[in-house]
């Protein structure tokens, strides 16, 4: 059965680092989601983990609605006088 025709599929972001020592960005972003899952209003961890030399984090996908606000508000965020 291919995903698209499943009713009960969902979609997700995959974020994929790979393994490199020093390289911790992706294992400090799961520890900090982990730390928050039983929060409202932040996407949810559905899988985490590696495979070969990649690190892994599968999570709910962000609404266009979230995606809006992030995109305006890093804007503001970086913008120095």
């Amino acid at each position: 059965m291919r995903l698209k025709d499943n009713p009960l599929a969902a979609s997700v972001a995959v974020k994929i680092e790979k393994y490199e020592p020093g390289r911790m960005a992706l294992a400090t972003q799961a520890a900090v989601m982990q730390s928050i899952k039983n929060t409202t209003h932040f996407a949810k961890i559905i899988e985490l983990g590696s495979h070969y030399l990649y690190n892994f984090v599968v999570t709910e996908k962000l609404g266009p609605k979230t995606l809006f606000f992030v995109d305006n508000l890093a804007h503001y965020l970086y913008i120095h006088f």
